[in-house]
């Protein structure tokens, strides 16, 4: 009965667009005004949409159908899950590597402050050694600092 419903939905459907087709444009606007086509296209539509719930419903009660209708949401979840989980998977290699690249530049840092630090130390000690002048160490350190992004 539910597909009997449907097909004359479908055919009602099909005689209403059918009807606004063959008009001209002149027509199809006065019969939309006068007859008020669009609602019935409406009604129809309306009718169309509960014979399908209907015949939703009506498949459902089958076992084998609501069988395979649970196992097709379960494998859309899953495929969805997995979607998801290599989204995961890629965002967290990309911060692994950008961990890691930080890591590096802050090596890369410490190990140039240590050699500035070198650096000074060995002209403090020439310093005190009396080996260069105040304004020596002076000139020296400010090339030195120059030559390190601080």
């Amino acid at each position: 009965m539910s597909a009997l419903m449907f097909g004359r939905g479908m055919g009602q459907l099909v005689k209403s667009f059918g009807l606004v087709s063959m008009a001209s444009k002149e027509e199809t606007l006065t019969e939309i005004a006068h007859a008020g086509a669009l609602g019935l296209v409406q009604t129809e539509a309306g009718k169309t949409a509960i014979s399908i719930q209907t015949l939703n419903g009506v498949l459902l009660v089958n076992p084998f159908v609501a069988a395979a209708a649970a196992i097709m949401t379960v494998v859309t979840a899953l495929s969805i899950m997995s979607s998801a989980a290599e989204e995961a998977r890629k965002a967290q290699i990309e911060l692994n590597n950008t961990k890691i690249e930080d890591e590096n530049k802050i090596q890369e840092r410490v190990e140039s402050e240590r050699e500035l630090f070198k650096s000074l130390d060995e002209l403090d000690q020439k310093y005190k050694e009396g080996e260069i002048s105040r304004a020596d160490l002076k000139s020296s350190i400010q090339d030195l600092v120059g030559q390190y992004d601080l």
